[in-house]
C-alpha cells in the first residue's frame, strides 16, 4: 500500500480472489480489469476452459452411449428379420433373399403365370412359396 498525499488516497496493488469467473463477475469486475502479466487472469481462463471441456465429454459420452444402444437395437431388429426368413423359407432362399438377390434369380428361370396361382392377390412372395413347395 501506498498513501497519495496529493490525491488523498491509498494506492493498493493486489489481485482480487475469487473462485471462478462467475465469482468475479458476481464482484461487478470484467476479466480486463485484471492485468495481463496476473497469473490470476490465467487460471481463471483455464478454469473455464477446463469446465467447457467437461462438459462437452460429458455430451460426447451420453452420445456415444445412445449411439451404442441404437446399434444394439438395429442388431437385434436385423437377427430377428433374418430370423423370420428362416421360418418363412428355407434356408438356402433365406439367405439369398437376405444378400439382395432379385426374385426373379431364385426362380431358376422357371415362369410362373398367373394362372398358375389361385389369388390373384398374392405377391411375389407367394409365388416363391409355392414353387417351393411344388418342389
Amino acid at each position: 500500500m501506498i498513501l497519495c498525499p496529493e490525491s488523498q488516497s491509498l494506492l493498493f496493488l493486489g489481485s482480487p480472489v475469487v473462485k471462478g469467473l462467475s465469482g468475479l463477475v458476481g464482484k461487478g469486475l470484467y476479466i480486463s480489469d485484471i492485468p495481463i502479466h496476473d497469473a490470476t487472469r490465467d487460471i481463471m481462463l483455464v478454469e473455464e476452459q477446463t469446465k467447457a471441456q467437461d462438459g462437452l465429454k460429458k455430451r460426447m459420452d451420453k452420445l456415444k452411449n445412445s449411439i451404442q444402444e441404437a446399434s444394439q437395437a438395429v442388431e437385434e431388429e436385423r437377427q430377428k428379420n433374418v430370423d423370420l426368413l428362416h421360418l418363412i423359407f428355407p434356408a438356402e432362399v433365406a439367405r439369398k433373399l437376405w444378400r439382395g438377390k432379385s426374385f426373379a434369380s431364385l426362380l431358376n428361370n422357371k415362369i410362373v403365370h398367373s394362372r398358375d396361382v389361385d389369388n390373384k392377390y398374392l405377391d411375389d412372395t407367394s409365388y416363391l412359396v409355392s414353387l417351393n413347395q411344388s418342389n
